[in-house]
């Protein structure tokens, strides 16, 4: 995320300037990242799983909330205008359109996974009334309108 953008949709002007083991572009990727578990494993997993990508440190849920704080909720609306554009850009010539609409499917499950204590730790236990637990996990199919 550019310095620009980074400047626009914070609240205050000091907001995010001096180094900290939070950075916007971070807060914000954490923020759209789907939580389904506890704020602290959520923020174990985050660090585990981008901390090399990203030069991610450990931060504590009171620093998250914080930070959050100082980020303006527009920045999702530029965010997701930013994908869109770029979506409708790319490869212009070859989107075929419905009223000036390209479609497209979206097809959500979820799949059961090995139960390991591993794949127990990232994902967690879908429990039934019976109190057997299952690891599973949710996937999404975007069918294009070829």
């Amino acid at each position: 995320m550019d310095i620009k953008t980074q400047k626009k949709y914070r609240v205050l002007e000091t907001d995010f300037l001096r180094r900290r083991k939070q950075s916007f572009p971070g807060t914000v990727l954490f923020l759209v990242n789907l939580t389904t578990k506890s704020l602290a494993m959520e923020i174990e997993n985050f660090i585990s799983l981008f901390k090399n990508h990203f030069n991610i440190k450990a931060f504590t849920k009171s620093a998250f909330v914080q930070y959050r704080k100082k980020i303006k909720p527009e920045v999702f609306k530029h965010l997701s205008d930013v994908i869109v554009n770029e979506f409708y850009t790319d490869n212009e010539t070859g989107i075929k359109r419905w009223k000036g609409f390209r479609l497209l499917a979206v097809d959500g499950s979820r799949l059961t996974l090995p139960n390991t204590d591993e794949l127990e730790g990232i994902y967690g236990v879908t429990r039934n009334q019976n109190e057997s637990g299952v690891v599973q996990c949710r996937v999404s199919v975007l069918y294009p309108d070829f």
